[in-house]
């Protein structure tokens, strides 16, 4: 089973004497931090109380230790109405005294809960290990739901993962279940999920981080848990560029890997082609509902794709692998989106380290690459870069697009012979940090390169 949360925050409780013949069963469902965190930040923690079983909860407190010091106790919660009943949340909850690390490297987080009417203590305590690093790069949460035009429950969860889909920080991706939309990887994918009957909707936050994250029908609970992993980090930086042939339908994925902090473990890369403004059926809902982000394919299979990344890999190293498929007939290429994800296993369990995505895809001619000849440098850049042409030229048209396929810039250089160098100025024009293409007609050839801008 793949799942996992993202990290420090919590899983179980420890509890007071029950109050009744019939204990109650409580235990943390969710977390609010990563695997990963920034050395001397301030993380709040915050987590789900579900009672499992038997009476209900009527008080509880949280407490944790980092690197087995002190003890932090959290607040007494008292739950007004008789208390948590038997399947009920309390959530969110938000310990008082937030975690902070000073050095840098692996450390290991207890936390517990102690509650009135419980007496299984076998799922009350969890331990986290995690890591605080110096040099990471920006964390985009990976939330994949699993859906069907069946369900009569999907339409208001489905409205929920458009919402957060929105965010720059957030990859939401809806596979299908036993529908026209489904395909059968994507169903053996999402069903690995599941330990004891398939439902729909499901939800999966970052591929169930090593199994610490249950698969969550709740859907009302996944903007919070989303919203929680706001601002986290990541070990793994991702650059995502792709286009397509507008005569072959070709789609070209390109996907380079960077570790910002070097870790050993088992990776793999995939990506996912999703298309939106889909018209299609759907139960409970009104004609011509309308399906966003569902999944088309996977570019990777069911099992994503090894040996790209080292066991060992090096910091500051790019990996890179490029995907192309086939775009079938009926698939809308405006309306395409690709997510790419690296994700690391351990035993049965897997974690997305993090995840990119790209805007939709404009039909555009794919160019002839003239490899390792084009220098741009710098890249990364800021306001200004410069490209090295392998040979001098007389005329060379310069455009660079948004990842939405919105031309961004374009300038012709010409009735000048032996252009080698070109200066490019970007300053001024109120370009957002992110990524871009750059597109170059010199003489007889033509190169598409990927920008970064910061």
């Amino acid at each position: 089973m793949k799942n996992f949360t993202q990290l420090l925050v919590i899983t179980t409780l420890l509890l007071f004497p029950a109050l009744s013949t019939f204990a109650g069963d409580g235990y943390l469902t969710s977390v609010s931090v990563s695997p990963y965190v920034k050395t001397n930040t301030g993380y709040t923690i915050k987590c789900n109380l579900k009672n499992a079983s038997g009476s209900n909860i009527t008080q509880f407190k949280i407490g944790w230790t980092l690197d087995n010091g002190s003890i932090n106790w959290g607040q007494t919660v008292n739950i007004s109405s008789g208390g948590l009943p038997t399947g009920g949340y309390y959530m969110p909850h938000t310990h008082n005294t937030p975690l902070n690390v000073s050095s840098q490297g692996a450390h290991v987080l207890k936390i517990w809960v102690q509650a009135v009417g419980e007496t299984n203590y076998a799922n009350d305590t969890v331990t986290v290990n995690f890591k605080a690093i110096d040099n990471y790069a920006s964390k985009v949460t990976l939330f994949e739901v699993y859906t069907a035009t069946w369900c009569q429950h999907c339409p208001p969860a489905n409205t929920v993962a458009q919402d957060m889909a929105s965010s720059p920080e957030v990859a939401v991706a809806k596979f299908h279940n036993s529908d026209s939309y489904s395909f059968t990887a994507g169903e053996n994918y999402m069903e690995d999920y599941y330990p004891s009957g398939i439902f729909t909707p499901g939800g999966v936050l970052d591929m169930g981080e090593f199994g610490g994250y249950e698969i969550n029908s709740g859907h009302n609970t996944w903007g919070s848990q989303v919203s929680g992993k706001s601002g986290s980090i990541s070990p793994v930086a991702i650059t995502l560029s792709m286009n397509v042939n507008s005569s072959t339908k070709v789609l070209t994925a390109d996907i380079d890997v960077n570790f910002k902090y070097a870790e050993a473990g088992d990776y793999y890369i995939n990506a996912y082609i999703l298309e939106s403004g889909i018209s299609g059926p759907q139960t409970n809902a009104p004609a011509g509902y309308i399906h966003n982000n569902l999944v088309r394919h996977m570019l990777g299979g069911a099992t994503g794709t090894g040996g790209i990344i080292p066991s060992s890999p090096a910091a500051n190293t790019d990996y890179s692998h490029s995907y192309n498929y086939t775009i079938p007939s009926g698939w809308d290429i405006d309306k395409l989106t690709v997510i790419a994800v690296v994700f690391k296993k351990e035993s049965n369990t897997t974690w997305a380290a993090n995840a990119a995505k790209a805007g939709y895809i404009t039909s555009v001619e794919e160019p002839t690459k003239v490899d390792n000849s084009i220098n741009i440098y710098p890249n990364p850049f800021n306001d200004f870069f410069t490209v090295e042409l392998p040979q001098s030229a007389d005329k060379v048209a310069v455009e660079i697009y948004s990842i939405d396929g919105q031309m961004v810039y374009a300038k012709e250089y010409g009735n000048t012979s032996n252009y080698s160098l070109l200066n490019i100025d970007m300053s001024g024009m109120g370009l957002s940090p992110g990524f871009y293409t750059l597109r170059l007609q010199a003489d007889n050839y033509t190169y598409a390169k990927r920008l970064v801008k910061f």
